[in-house]
């Protein structure tokens, strides 16, 4: 796959998840973590599922980055800021 293809996938690529509580409050803490981790952190200690492909550009980035009772929208901004990584938040 060439680069102008994975830019094109990276763009037509959002996340999807479940939310069953859009506006539930999360609290999490990470430092230096690759983003693929802070994912599955945040649906191990939530009600968050994730739906993308493992070898999405960025996954590997690494991070540092707090947030306070913060909705999932804000938490996820914060996780992917800096990248070229899209998502969308799905109810139920």
């Amino acid at each position: 796959m060439n680069l102008t293809s994975k830019r094109l996938l990276l763009i037509a690529v959002a996340f999807f998840f479940a939310v069953f509580q859009m506006s539930a409050q999360i609290s999490l803490s990470v430092k230096n973590e690759e983003i693929r981790s802070v994912i599955q952190k945040i649906e191990k200690n939530g009600d968050y599922r994730f739906f993308y492909s493992s070898d999405l550009p960025g996954l590997d980035k690494v991070i540092t980055m707090k947030a306070e009772n913060e909705t999932i929208s804000e938490v996820l901004d914060k996780v992917f800021k800096g990248t070229e990584i899209k998502y969308s938040v799905l109810e139920g």
